[in-house]
């Protein structure tokens, strides 16, 4: 019986540690500053396991120190970590994960769901590299490999 008691201490300790510690501020943060503009895209990944590699993202829209708008992406629960980056054209940036497309339109300065059929260039993708860190890809510095 006792060995029981301190299990449950244990794990209880454990998942207080883990969670009661968590915030937003313990994300992983890539920017990505939009073209000739103020704007500057934040990616967001967080571990959203304690003990596994599962990670939640999400896309911030912000001018200066302010959120303007912010879209969540779809959960990684194991490999499927990349964003692709499309520039559909001037005014709007189309972001795709393995489920979700995310679009942002720069004058509007707000994010919606679209249709991925419709992308056009892509312009690189947010991954994990050869070194197994998570950042921004651009397509041509994987072409020049």
């Amino acid at each position: 019986m006792r060995g029981f008691v301190v299990f449950i201490v244990a794990i209880t300790v454990g998942l207080l540690c883990v969670f009661g510690f968590s915030s937003d501020d313990d994300s992983q943060v890539e920017t990505f500053p939009l073209l000739n503009t103020d704007l500057v895209l934040e990616v967001r990944k967080k571990h959203a396991h304690p003990f596994l590699a599962e990670y939640d993202f999400k896309l911030v829209l912000r001018s200066g120190k302010t959120e303007l708008d912010h879209a969540n992406m779809t959960g990684d629960t194991g490999g499927l970590s990349r964003i692709e980056v499309f520039k559909n054209n001037e005014t709007t940036f189309a972001f795709r994960d393995h489920a979700k497309t995310v679009c942002l339109n720069i004058d509007s300065e707000r994010f919606k769901e679209c249709d991925s059929v419709s992308l056009g260039k892509q312009i690189g993708f947010f991954d994990f590299d050869s070194e197994r860190n998570w950042r921004f890809v651009s397509r041509q510095k994987e072409e020049k490999q």
